[in-house]
């Protein structure tokens, strides 16, 4: 068993979609965006720490606005692994 990075690119794309639906339905205009995803051609580009620095950047954007619910608990087949050790 490893450690539970982030997302993988098309769960982290369907999280993405629902807190800047959220953002929107707020229509507070001072709620910045959600920051982008590391997907498509800056996944690939991306170290690990780049990827778990990103998703802790989308935990702590969910937290401040209010949104910590629409992020959901994923699978290891739905997310990037590392193995320790």
């Amino acid at each position: 068993m490893g450690r539970l990075i982030c997302p993988r690119p098309e769960k982290w794309h369907e999280i993405y979609r629902n807190l800047e639906s959220a953002r929107k339905e707020r229509k507070d205009h001072g709620i910045e965006r959600v920051p982008a995803p590391l997907i498509l051609g800056e996944w690939e580009h991306s170290a690990t720490w780049e990827k778990e620095l990103r998703w802790h950047e989308y935990l702590e954007w969910a937290r401040e606005h209010g949104f910590s619910h629409l992020i959901p608990q994923f699978s290891e087949e739905d997310g990037y692994v590392v193995e320790e050790g």
